[in-house]
C-alpha cells in the first residue's frame, strides 16, 4: 500500500490547506499536457489524484492513518542493538517434571482447559481482526477504482471537448470555440487550471483577429474580436481589445458601430483609441472641430505618459500609436490650415519616428506655407527616405 504522504511530500500532521497545495503543484508539474506521451507521468498523476481524494476527506483520512499505522507497526526482536537485549540469562532451577499418564482417550496434555480457550478466543480475534483489515483494504482498493474510473472519464471528456474546441477554432467559428473552452473549465475545474485553459483559447482568437486585420479580412477580424468582447473572461488589456474591435468595426464599415464602442470608453493610457475616434469623425463625418477634440485628448494622455517616463527613454522604442496620434493631429490642423499647430505635432512626431517621409514631407509642406528657411532640409530628408513628391518639392522649392 502507497504512502500517500510521501506520495505529496507532506508530513502527517499536515493541514488540508497544505494538502491541497502540495496536490495542486504536482498536479500542474505532472499533468499529462506537460508530460505528453509519458505513461509514468500519467499513472503518477492518477496515484496523486487519489491520494489527494484520500487524504482531503476527513473520513477516508482516518480510515487510511489507521491502516497505515497497522502496516507500519513491526514486532522488535531482542538484537545487540536493543537496550533490552540480556547477554546473560540466569538458569532456572530445575523443576519436578509430573509423570505423563495415559487414559483411554491417549496420554493426557500439559495445557489445561483453560489455556485451550484462551488460545482459541486469541485465535478468533485474531481472524476478526485481520478480517477487519481486509475489509477495509477491499473498501478502499473499490473506492480507488471508482476514483480511477472517475478520472477516466474525466480523461475523456477534456481530450474530446479540446478537439472540439481546436476543430471550431480551425474553422474560424470563435463563438462556439470559446463557449467550449468555458463550459469545459467550468465542468472540470478540478481537473484542469481552468483560467490558465481560458487565457490560452482568448490569446488564440486574440491572435487571429490581429492576423485577420494585417490581411484585410475584416467580417472575421470583427468575428474574432466581439467573441472575446462578448464571451472573454479576464482579459488582460481592455483598451486593447476594444481599439482592435474599434478598427475591425471602421474598416469593415461598421462606421456607428466603432464610434458607439469607443466614443463611450475611457482610457488613460492608450491614445490610439481617441486618434481613431477623431479619424473617424474628420473623415467620415467630416467634423473637424469633434475630432480636434478627440485629438486634444489624444495628446493628453501622451504628456501624462511621457512625463512619468523619466530620462531612460527611448524614442524608437515608443508603440507605432503614439507616433499616429502626433500624426493624424498634424493632419487634421493642415486640413484646417492651421500650419503652427501642425507644424508642433509633427515636431511631435518626428521625435518619435524621426525617418518617417510623410511626416518629414508635411513637416516641409508647412514650413513652406509659413515662410520657414527649413523646409528645403525638411524635404530634402523625406526624398532620402523614399517621399515620392519629394523630388518635385525640391526642384520647385529649392533649386
Amino acid at each position: 500500500m502507497k504512502n500517500y504522504y510521501e506520495l505529496l511530500n507532506i508530513p502527517k500532521t499536515a493541514s488540508y490547506n497544505e494538502i491541497k497545495t502540495a496536490y495542486r503543484l504536482l498536479a500542474k508539474k505532472y499533468h499529462p499536457d506537460k508530460n505528453p506521451n509519458s505513461p509514468h507521468t500519467e499513472e503518477l498523476f492518477k496515484q496523486i489524484s487519489v491520494a489527494y481524494d484520500t487524504l482531503s476527506s476527513p473520513a477516508k483520512k482516518s480510515r487510511y492513518d489507521a491502516i497505515l499505522s497497522y502496516q507500519e507497526f513491526q514486532p522488535v526482536t531482542p538484537t545487540q542493538n536493543n537496550p533490552h537485549y540480556q547477554t546473560y540469562t540466569k538458569p532456572r532451577p530445575k523443576q519436578y517434571k509430573k509423570p505423563e499418564t495415559t487414559s483411554y482417550y491417549g496420554p493426557s496434555s500439559w495445557i489445561n482447559l483453560n489455556t485451550k480457550k484462551f488460545i482459541a478466543v486469541l485465535c478468533l480475534a485474531t481472524l476478526f481482526v485481520f478480517g477487519i483489515i481486509g475489509l477495509a483494504n477491499y473498501v478502499q482498493y473499490q473506492e480507488q477504482e471508482a476514483l480511477k474510473q472517475k478520472y477516466l472519464a474525466k480523461y475523456q471528456l477534456y481530450y474530446s471537448t479540446k478537439t472540439q474546441v481546436e476543430k471550431h477554432f480551425s474553422e474560424g467559428n470563435y463563438t462556439a470555440c470559446l463557449l467550449a473552452a468555458n463550459e469545459m473549465s467550468e465542468t472540470l475545474y478540478q481537473f484542469i487550471d481552468a483560467e490558465e485553459f481560458q487565457k490560452d483559447i482568448q490569446a488564440k482568437i486574440e491572435e487571429a483577429g490581429i492576423t485577420h486585420l494585417e490581411q484585410n479580412e475584416y467580417p472575421q477580424a470583427v468575428n474574432a474580436f466581439e467573441t472575446l468582447f462578448k464571451l472573454g473572461n479576464k482579459i488582460n488589456d481592455l483598451d486593447l481589445l476594444n481599439y482592435h474591435l474599434g478598427l475591425a468595426y471602421y474598416y469593415n464599415n461598421q462606421v456607428e458601430d466603432a464610434i458607439n464602442l469607443l466614443s463611450n470608453f475611457e482610457t488613460e493610457y492608450n491614445p490610439e483609441i481617441p486618434t481613431l475616434v477623431a479619424i473617424i469623425y474628420r473623415d467620415y463625418y467630416k467634423n473637424t472641430e469633434e475630432a480636434l477634440k478627440w485629438h486634444r485628448n489624444a495628446k493628453q494622455i501622451l504628456s501624462v505618459i511621457y512625463r512619468n517616463v523619466g530620462f531612460q527613454f527611448t524614442p524608437s522604442n515608443a508603440p507605432e500609436g503614439h507616433f499616429e496620434a502626433y500624426y493624424q493631429s498634424a493632419l487634421t490642423s493642415y486640413n484646417l490650415k492651421d500650419y503652427k499647430t501642425a507644424l508642433q505635432d509633427l515636431r511631435g512626431a518626428l521625435f518619435l519616428r524621426s525617418a518617417n517621409r510623410d511626416a518629414l514631407f508635411m513637416k516641409g509642406l508647412c514650413e513652406v506655407e509659413l515662410g520657414y528657411g527649413e523646409a528645403c532640409v525638411s524635404f530634402e530628408k523625406a526624398k532620402n527616405n523614399g517621399h515620392i513628391l519629394a523630388d518635385e518639392m525640391l526642384a520647385k522649392r529649392c533649386r
